[in-house]
């Protein structure tokens, strides 16, 4: 099937009301980056988000986003694609990668979690800090 890549200046509303998306790069080379969740953690030097959420446009549509603080940063959110296991029994909503991240895996995480039924982090269903900490030996 047809799958366009557009620049984000291109992307007109009636893409965003017809497909699902991908958004690749910052608030500075995408301009749809800024309304992510968390910025201060995932604009910190190395550091990058990647997220899954529904579309804002599109009607049972969904969004997904990868934005960093560089583009080098943005490819270190690839160590932890799919978010998503097979048996659809690990599904995190976002997470937050640093440098760290290639050498300690989920100890190189700034920050994962799940968002509200809103879509927003009124819950605070999420972890900031060093992963690993968190999880059960």
């Amino acid at each position: 099937s047809f799958t366009p890549v557009v620049k984000d200046s291109e992307l007109t509303l009636e893409m965003k009301k017809k497909y699902n998306l991908i958004l690749l790069g910052n608030g500075t080379r995408n301009r749809h980056a800024i309304t992510l969740p968390l910025k201060e953690l995932w604009q910190r030097k190395g550091a990058a988000i990647v997220t899954v959420r529904p579309s804002p446009w599109k009607k049972d549509g969904l969004l997904l986003a990868v934005a960093g603080s560089s583009a080098e940063a943005e490819l270190q959110t690839a160590e932890f694609l799919p978010m998503v296991e097979r048996q659809n029994s690990a599904h995190l909503d976002f997470l937050i990668t640093t440098p760290e991240v290639k050498k300690l895996a989920w100890g190189g995480l700034a920050a994962a979690g799940f968002y509200s039924n809103q879509w927003d982090l009124t819950n605070h269903d999420y972890v900031e800090g060093d992963l690993s900490l968190h999880l059960k030996h």
